[in-house]
């Protein structure tokens, strides 16, 4: 596969806020952040989470001067970074590299760092505190993490669950090398492992675990130059990565570069190459080639018109595109890498019915990424009388409890129309109660068919331009818990109906299946005398094309 070549850095981070004096060159080296963020001193551990930007920065001429400082994007602007006074812990020296995710335990928010003990030795150790009631808790060391030996550099998945980190301790491969720990279900973690698969006999340290799970690190034993380069490693199962390779250029160079970060599309990194503003500066390049969705809508209902609008959602639930879909229903976007969208399809005909569907846009820095995906809409109207808690039906019988219905069945029974043997016992003789809710189930079917025509009758001519269209209605019936009689039959006369694709002789053997399909035909009748009503001129009746279905016993 042709590699994704890195040319130039589209990145440029904006200030808010007052002026400072500069000290960085008029003109510095490709991808460097300059001034605001830049300076004589050494600033590294860039860090992104959420809308906050973390990076340390460490006064060169002074010993135990590490400071946190933190910049804000709002409103499409950095504010100029000040210094972080909560993550400044009291009781320790040195309390920087911060990263955060919250933690599966507590669900609280939670900060990973390094910071110096002040135990004689001045050893630096991996720290960890939960934000509670807007507060940071004392920190307390990670004690199955720390030994005597140096503990730095933590990075901490985005799920919380998976800690690497650096350490010189006895047995490793090269003098410091990276180490995992996984989190365990009761919040402590496990023994650290060494990532024996990617470390060196040289130093491996300021590791970076990305959303899709790869590892980024800094090395010097993958180049013939010893200075430290950035390093890929792609995930292989919890706490495990292989296929460790070396980025290119300009992401490294001659110089040293550590403290990978990625934010969208980019790649930050600490560097001390020729024609920064001093020391060790951040940087910013491009990582992931260009992602494109392409997706195509399909409707549930056949030859309903897919003309309609799409809107493209970034993380923040704002608006960041939107395109017109044709009868074709096809549409795409070009997406940033390494960011959560929301795409909503609002279709012309059917405003009231949207389809959101959750894209997530991976990146890859050795191809064009692009995503394809279908994206099916149900222009439907779905009317559930089970949920009207009253008896729809008598049980046995297949015409709704209307008085109409009522009484004319009561009027069978008078007259020993049925009920007299098997043929027609599954049938009950419907008593008082059921007067009770007849005006209750017409209010309810009444509903039901009013809203069928509101739906018709809100189509333009446009949504319906083609002669031949036509809106289909399903009305399904289910039986009762029971069983019929092997000798019951259908008592009522003929049932010849074309437009209802349905044909039952008197005297055909009833079961359940049956029943449940004339509950649904006489129900689709009532709709359909209904429509008629309001349908003066007859046009919406003409649109219509009714299916009736039975279910059975309701399960």
């Amino acid at each position: 596969m042709k590699r994704w070549t890195i040319i130039i850095a589209l990145f440029a981070i904006v200030l808010s806020g007052c002026a400072t004096k500069s000290s960085c060159p008029k003109k510095t080296a490709f991808g460097n952040l300059s001034n605001g963020f830049n300076s004589e001193n050494d600033e590294y551990s860039p860090y992104f989470y959420e809308n906050s930007f973390y990076y340390t920065v460490s006064n060169k001429e002074k010993k135990l001067s590490e400071k946190v400082y933190k910049s804000e994007f709002i409103d499409g602007r950095f504010t100029r970074p000040q210094i972080d006074s909560s993550l400044t812990f009291l009781s320790l020296l040195n309390s920087a590299m911060p990263v955060f995710a919250i933690n599966p335990k507590s669900g609280n928010l939670e900060t990973v760092f390094a910071a110096v003990t002040k135990n004689g030795d001045l050893n630096r150790n991996v720290f960890h505190s939960e934000k509670i009631n807007g507060k940071w808790t004392d920190p307390k060391p990670i004690k199955e993490i720390n030994t005597h030996s140096f503990e730095s550099h933590p990075a901490i998945s985005p799920d919380g669950k998976v800690l690497v980190f650096s350490s010189d301790r006895d047995g490793g491969k090269g003098a410091v090398d990276l180490y995992v720990s996984i989190r365990n279900y009761d919040g402590t973690w496990t023994a650290p492992r060494n990532l024996s698969e990617i470390n060196t006999e040289a130093n491996e340290i300021t590791p970076f675990i990305a959303e899709d799970g790869s590892l980024f690190f800094a090395s010097q034993g993958y180049s013939k130059g010893r200075d430290y380069d950035i390093i890929k490693a792609s995930p292989n199962g919890s706490g495990r990565w292989s296929n460790p390779k070396l980025l290119p250029m300009p992401i490294n160079s001659e110089a040293d570069e550590t403290s990978p970060a990625i934010f969208k599309d980019k790649i930050f990194v600490s560097s001390n190459r020729v024609g920064g503003c001093g020391g060790k500066d951040i940087y910013a390049f491009n990582l992931c080639g260009p992602v494109s969705l392409e997706c195509l809508i399909v409707s549930t209902f056949p030859n309903f018109p897919l003309a309609g609008i799409v809107n493209l959602y970034d993380e923040t639930d704002e608006v960041v595109a939107t395109r017109k879909v044709g009868e074709g229903g096809i549409f795409s976007f070009g997406l940033v890498p390494n960011s959560n969208y929301k795409i909503e399809y609002i279709n012309d005909c059917r405003p009231e019915f949207t389809e959101i569907k959750d894209f997530y846009a991976p990146c890859s820095d050795s191809s064009v990424v692009v995503i394809k995906t279908m994206f099916e809409f149900s222009p439907q109207n779905e009317f559930d009388l089970v949920e009207v808690k009253v008896p729809f039906f008598v049980s046995g019988y297949y015409m709704p409890n209307t008085r109409e219905n009522l009484e004319a069945l009561r009027l069978k029974f008078a007259y020993n129309l049925i009920g007299i043997d098997e043929s027609t016992r599954y049938i009950e003789k419907p008593g008082e109660e059921y007067d009770l809710f007849s005006k209750e189930v017409e209010n309810a079917l009444d509903q039901a068919a009013a809203s069928l025509y509101n739906v018709v009758a809100g189509l333009s001519d446009e949504c319906l331009e083609r002669k031949e269209s036509k809106i289909q209605i399903t009305i399904t019936g289910y039986a009762d818990p029971r069983s019929i009689s092997p000798k019951a039959v259908f008592a009522d006369a003929d049932i010849d109906d074309e437009r209802f694709s349905l044909q039952v002789a008197r005297g055909t053997t009833m079961d359940n299946l049956l029943l449940s399909k004339l509950r649904a035909y006489y129900t689709a009748k009532y709709f359909e005398s209904f429509i008629k009503t309001r349908d003066k001129a007859g046009s919406i009746s003409d649109k219509l094309i009714w299916k009736i279905d039975g279910k059975g016993v309701d399960a």
